[in-house]
C-alpha cells in the first residue's frame, strides 16, 4: 500500500474515534500490516492524534492489510477486480459499520516541513501540477504528456509548479519543485497553492487532506466513485460502459490507449478556468 493509501484510512480513523468514542472513550488507533503483527509507522500518521506507534499497550488495531477492507477482490484475464460500487474509504468503514463518511483525508505537518516548502516556494496564487502517473503496476492511469503541455500553455499568466518524483520529464514554463520535497511536504505545497491539476494518485488524497481543490484526470483503469471526491472537478475520460470494460486492466491495450489519446484536452482547460 502507498502513502496515498494510507491516507485513506486517516479517514477511517477519524470516523473510526467519532464513531465509537461514547463506547470505548478517547481510544488511540494502531496501525497495523502484514500479518498482523507489523506497526505500521508511517509518515502520514505521524503527528496526528487519532493514532498511536505505541504497541507496548492495548490500543485498537487497524489492520491495513485485511483483505475484507480491499478494493481489489483479486486478477482474473489480466484485470484486477476492483470493487467501485462506492468510494475505497466507505468500503473500509463499512467493515466496522461505519454507514457513510465525510470522506476527508487528514495531514499533520511538523513547523520544519513547512519551513522547507516554504523556502521553495514563497510566491502566492499558483497551481500545483503533477503530470505523471506510476506505471509500474499499470499504464493505464497515464494523460499523455502532450496534452498537459497543451494546459500549461493554455494559461500564459498563470504560474504552475510541478511536483512529484525525480526524474520525470518536466513540462515548459512551469517551477519544477520535483524530487526537491517528501510526500508530505509536497502535500503542504499544494496546501500553499489555489488549484491542483493531475491524476488519480496519492496527491489527489493530499489535496482532499489540505482542503485544495482539484482537477484530476480520470482514465477507464479506476472508476471515479471508487476513488475520487466530489468536491473536485473529476474529468472522466470514456463512458460508463468503457469504464465496466476497461476497469482493473493491468497491462497494455490498444483500445483503451485510443479512448485516452483521443480525448480533447480542452475539457481540462475548461474546468481550471471555471476554478480561477
Amino acid at each position: 500500500m502507498g502513502l496515498g493509501g494510507h491516507l485513506m484510512w486517516t479517514a477511517v480513523a477519524k470516523e473510526l474515534r467519532e464513531k465509537y468514542e461514547d463506547d470505548y472513550g478517547d481510544f488511540k488507533i494502531l496501525p497495523i500490516e502484514g500479518g498482523g503483527n507489523q506497526v505500521c509507522r508511517s509518515e502520514i500518521f505521524e503527528n496526528n492524534p487519532n493514532f498511536t506507534f505505541d504497541d507496548s499497550k492495548d490500543h485498537f488495531k487497524m489492520n491495513l492489510s485485511n483483505p475484507e477492507t480491499n478494493y481489489s477482490k483479486g486478477e482474473k484475464d489480466g484485470r484486477v477486480i476492483h470493487r467501485y460500487d462506492k468510494h475505497i474509504i466507505d468500503q473500509a468503514c463499512e467493515f466496522y459499520q461505519i454507514e457513510k463518511s465525510k470522506l476527508k483525508c487528514e495531514l499533520y505537518f511538523t513547523e520544519e516541513e513547512k519551513a522547507k516548502v516554504d523556502k521553495l516556494i514563497s510566491i502566492d496564487n499558483f497551481i500545483t501540477i503533477e503530470p505523471h502517473s506510476k506505471t509500474s503496476y499499470t499504464p493505464n492511469n497515464k494523460y499523455p504528456f502532450d496534452k498537459w503541455q497543451k494546459i500549461v500553455d493554455e494559461f500564459k499568466s498563470t504560474t504552475f509548479v510541478q511536483i512529484g518524483v525525480e526524474g520525470q520529464e518536466i513540462l515548459d514554463g512551469v517551477i519544477n519543485l520535483t524530487g526537491k520535497m517528501s510526500f508530505k511536504e509536497a502535500c503542504y505545497c499544494i496546501q500553499k497553492s489555489k488549484l491542483y491539476l493531475g491524476p488519480i494518485g496519492g496527491l489527489m488524497h493530499g489535496a482532499n487532506a489540505v482542503g485544495t481543490k482539484s482537477v484530476i484526470i480520470v482514465t477507464p483503469y479506476q472508476h471515479p466513485r471508487m476513488a475520487c471526491y466530489s468536491d473536485n472537478i473529476n474529468i472522466r475520460i470514456g463512458n460508463d460502459v468503457e469504464f465496466d470494460k476497461y476497469s482493473g486492466t493491468l497491462g497494455y491495450n490498444q483500445e483503451l490507449d485510443d479512448i485516452i489519446n483521443n480525448h480533447n484536452e480542452v475539457e481540462i482547460i475548461k474546468a481550471i478556468d471555471s476554478l480561477q
